[in-house]
């Protein structure tokens, strides 16, 4: 009868010792986020300072922040006796894409990352064929996935004075004052790289290259 008193004293001991604020939540830091609020994704989850750090499911935090279409990955490692670590790897908008349902900025990966203005500053792709419509769609379109990463393999300078055109399969370009026939959308970080050598290089503003 002692040893099943101590064997259920002990018992309650540990449960309350790991509900107690002895080994509850103290801190949730965040690296990486700049565009999203990951600390207000765990609260909504229950995840905040005082919360027993047996209970945290630092999976069903991942979960949550994934749905946002700014997240590209993330983790959440949960340390004892008390700490959440958020580190989250956000996705970065290369340029705008219309689409029939409007504008979108869109990062190098494809993924819509929010509506922006028609009226939207250059890098521009115009797609005949994106195959995304909204917030966190992702385009599948080889052509229009060539375009961007064109448009990314680009300097800041010239990326900002740059539109794109997809028909098809076929890839054409306005940068800066010149006329760039990019084909296919095959090593295009590659043909970005030329097309900036070629301009750098002096070809006379307003003629054609063909890459």
């Amino acid at each position: 009868l002692i040893w099943l008193v101590v064997a259920v004293a002990a018992v309650a001991a540990a449960i309350w010792l790991v509900n107690s604020p002895l080994l509850s939540i103290r801190t949730v830091s965040v690296t990486g986020a700049e565009r999203t609020d990951p600390v207000a994704v765990a609260e909504r989850l229950g995840v905040r300072p005082g919360t027993p750090t047996i209970s945290v499911d630092g999976g069903a935090v991942e979960e949550a922040l994934l749905e946002s279409p700014w997240v590209a990955d993330v983790d959440v490692t949960v340390s004892w006796p008390g700490s959440v670590e958020i580190d989250v790897r956000e996705r970065v908008p290369v340029a705008a894409i219309s689409t029939d349902l409007g504008t979108f900025n869109v990062a190098l990966d494809g993924v819509l990352v929010e509506r922006t203005s028609d009226e939207s500053m250059p890098p521009i792709i115009r797609s005949d064929r994106a195959g995304a419509s909204g917030e966190g769609d992702r385009i599948g379109h080889t052509g229009t996935l060539g375009a961007i990463e064109f448009v990314a393999g680009l300097s800041p300078g010239l990326r900002r004075a740059t539109t794109v055109s997809v028909a098809g399969d076929s890839v054409e370009a306005e940068v800066d004052e010149y006329t760039v026939s990019l084909g296919r959308s095959v090593e295009m970080t590659f043909k970005a790289a030329a097309v900036e050598a070629l301009i750098l290089s002096g070809v006379e503003p307003g003629s054609s290259i063909n890459v």
